[in-house]
């Protein structure tokens, strides 16, 4: 390999180890900032509000989790999901009808894996050498254990994420509400963070997983995410 080639190489690897630590030091609340600005009716939540949310669903996800582990021990993921009587579909691919697609909870108690972005995304990890930076995370186990909130979410109706609304509109005494579904992916966040015993966020993997099939894309989303970090006025700790 010639020298140029070698320092164009290292080049790469430094930038990519350079994103990662960016990502891996965003606080609770920035990634939360960056989930409900992808909830369609993010708009309808003060500031105020959108905080105390990102708070209540990261302390759900967190909670959920103590109690698993609680009810069943410090039981790997794949024990849990024995224990839960979740069925694990492993599919040799990068999502389904030609979007990327990591994961997908199925009711009542079904999960399906795209092995591609799995398989790509640990290469990747490996290649660039940042295991030690994500704690040498098991990318199937996080998936898994992503997923597996959902479930637990499906099956408690009385969970944060399930009974908070807010009001799109109202006539008279007539108010229509709705759910944001950013909270279920933030506590499903916290939940899988707090399973694996990560010091940052899972939403890292946002960057990462879809990267070997579009870096472009990848890298766009990764300087979207940055516009979310030191936000004045969002507290930095979770």
């Amino acid at each position: 390999m010639s020298r140029s080639s070698l320092w164009a190489q290292r080049t790469i690897f430094d930038v990519m180890k350079e994103m990662i630590r960016e990502l891996v030091s965003m606080t609770e609340q920035e990634w939360g900032t960056y989930a409900f600005s992808r909830d369609p009716i993010h708009k309808r939540v003060s500031t105020d509000l959108r905080r105390e949310m990102i708070q209540s669903a990261n302390r759900c996800g967190r909670e959920e989790a103590q109690k698993l582990q609680k009810r069943f021990g410090q039981q790997d993921i794949t024990q849990l999901v024995a224990a839960l009587g979740l069925n694990i579909n492993r599919e040799d691919s990068f999502g389904v009808d030609n979007f990327i697609t990591f994961a997908q909870f199925h009711s009542p108690n079904s999960i399906t894996l795209f092995m591609g972005n799995v398989t790509a995304t640990q290469d990747l990890i490996l290649e660039h050498d940042m295991g030690e930076m994500l704690q040498y995370v098991d990318v199937e186990q996080l998936l898994t254990a992503h997923e597996m909130f959902h479930f637990i979410e499906e099956e408690t109706p009385t969970l944060y994420t399930r009974t908070t609304r807010i009001d799109l509109w109202g006539v008279g005494r007539l108010r229509y509400k709705s759910g944001l579904i950013c909270l279920g992916e933030i506590a499903a966040m916290a939940f899988a963070a707090e399973m694996l015993h990560l010091n940052y966020s899972p939403y890292v993997f946002d960057v990462l997983l879809p990267w070997s099939k579009n870096e472009i894309q990848s890298r766009k989303l990764y300087q979207d995410i940055l516009q979310f970090k030191n936000v004045k006025g969002e507290e930095k700790n979770g």
